[in-house]
């Protein structure tokens, strides 16, 4: 949450339903919540994070509480359009001050991951680049490892028929 209240990150995809409604202007909902563990891992000196699409929401969280602190966060975000990123303008922002080292993925093709062994790992996205991904979060410390994933809604792009894991060469 700010200071004034949370921030919602919503997404229209043209066929996600409530997010389509919500981000319309929608009308009054009862939140819940949050729930599970995604928060900022501690005592780690390096943090590395990966979104695609809107599973950037939870990630922006992370960034912003992680530059708050004063350190510099590696974050890789995927979209078929860097015109489609949610947050792309602050996360733009963010690399240009120098508080943050951003990779832009675009479409779905994603280059070999850098993760230290001794890194907080953090992904969130569709569950498509999340099983593209995998050999990144295996044999990686569970206890410095947060993961999310999400049934793409159609029109979001990044989904599972389109994401490949392309290592660098």
């Amino acid at each position: 949450s700010d200071a004034d209240g949370w921030v919602l990150g919503v997404k229209a995809t043209g066929g996600g339903g409530v997010s389509d409604w919500m981000a319309r202007g929608g009308g009054e909902a009862r939140v819940a919540g949050p729930y599970g563990d995604f928060g900022v891992v501690e005592g780690v000196a390096e943090h590395v994070l990966v979104a695609g699409g809107s599973g950037i929401t939870p990630i922006y969280a992370v960034v912003r509480a992680l530059v708050a602190r004063g350190l510099r966060p590696v974050l890789y975000f995927g979209n078929d359009r860097p015109e489609d990123a949610m947050y792309g303008p602050e996360l733009r922002a963010l690399a240009a001050a120098g508080q943050l080292e951003l990779h832009e993925v675009v479409g779905c093709a994603w280059p070999a991951l850098q993760v230290p062994s001794d890194a907080a790992l953090y992904m969130c996205g569709p569950s498509g680049m999340m099983d593209a991904l995998a050999a990144t979060v295996k044999g990686h410390a569970a206890e410095r490892t947060r993961l999310e994933h999400y049934t793409a809604a159609r029109g979001e792009g990044m989904n599972e028929e389109k994401t490949t894991y392309q290592p660098e060469r």
